[in-house]
């Protein structure tokens, strides 16, 4: 199939040998620092990397209001379920939040491979920019609230405005809306800052790896998996769904959107739920959080081609 062609492309190669370097790398040098990477990639380069995606979308488009309401009702909906289940299933107040911010965080790589199969090549370019906005806010919202260890909502609320990444989407939305240029020279800047910004992510997540999982130590992790494979069923199956009825509910008729919020909401967990965890987690947290990753990582390679597939018949380009 075309979306496994896809997976051979150099950057999928790229993308995956920086996870194995950082894996290797702290199995050899044990003073690589995980949560020292995550906070350079957090506080630096992707709120550069929030502040470009934000420059670029155009304000006053009528895709960008639908595309706000989309986020709003899909992340809420799926808030609303996964946050259900876990309650049945008895799992505590912090584990709770842990497995949402799991469940909630897609993955940036998983878009550029899915951008084919978004719509047509001069379509694909600009939703997939907008996509990027929406899940950034959604990271530096929701995300970071979720992350928060401290029982009062308040604490973990202000702990959002603590980061710079809100501030450097709105900055970047502000602008757009002003239609502010920008001299080029501080545009390749920020360029060169923020394309830094996915590889020093999966650096920390193979750090991540390599520090806190031994797979021969799989028996004692045995714990971990119903609650991973949850993650993961919500992810991967729950979310697309969800996103197939609110998109039939708002009445969105452009092909090339309904193709590629549908498949957007079936990628798997993404590495910025693995920086997250790093910069504020605990270990078992960081742990829970590499698995969450990887298993879904490696049950999208099943669930994306047949999504692709649906997708294909039901909403032809």
């Amino acid at each position: 199939m075309k979306l496994y062609a896809e997976l051979f492309h150099p950057d999928a190669f790229f993308y995956t040998g920086v996870v194995l370097l950082g894996f290797i790398l702290v199995r050899t040098v044990s003073k690589v620092d995980d949560r020292s990477l995550a906070a350079a990639c957090l506080f630096i380069f992707t709120p550069v990397y929030f502040f470009q995606q934000a420059l670029g979308q155009e304000v006053v488009s009528p895709r960008f209001s639908l595309l706000l309401f989309f986020f709003l009702f899909h992340t809420l909906g799926l808030l609303s379920v996964a946050y259900g289940v876990f309650k049945i299933l008895n799992i505590g107040q912090q584990n709770r939040r842990l497995l949402l911010l799991n469940t909630l965080v897609a993955g940036f790589f998983w878009l550029q491979i899915l951008q084919p199969f978004m719509g047509l090549p001069a379509q694909s370019g600009g939703i997939l920019n907008a996509l990027k906005f929406y899940n950034l806010i959604l990271l530096s919202g929701v995300g970071i609230y979720l992350i928060g260890d401290q029982e009062r909502f308040v604490s973990n609320l202000l702990r959002v405005f603590k980061t710079p990444l809100l501030y450097a989407g709105m900055l970047g939305l502000l602008f757009a809306g002003l239609k502010f240029p920008l001299p080029y020279a501080a545009l390749d800047v920020f360029h060169k800052i923020q394309v830094a910004c996915l590889p020093l992510g999966l650096l920390a997540v193979g750090v991540l790896l390599g520090r806190y999982v031994f797979f021969w130590e799989a028996a004692a992790y045995a714990g971990m998996f119903p609650s991973v494979l949850l993650c993961g069923v919500l992810r991967l199956v729950v979310s697309p769904l969800l996103a197939w009825m609110i998109l039939r509910l708002m009445g969105i008729v452009d092909a090339g959107l309904q193709r590629a919020l549908i498949l957007m909401a079936g990628c798997p967990t993404g590495i910025m739920a693995g920086v997250l965890v790093s910069c504020y987690g605990r270990p078992n947290d960081k742990r829970f959080t590499v698995f969450c990753i990887l298993i879904s990582t490696l049950i999208s390679l099943a669930t994306l081609p047949i999504l692709v597939e649906i997708v294909n018949r039901r909403f032809p380009m």
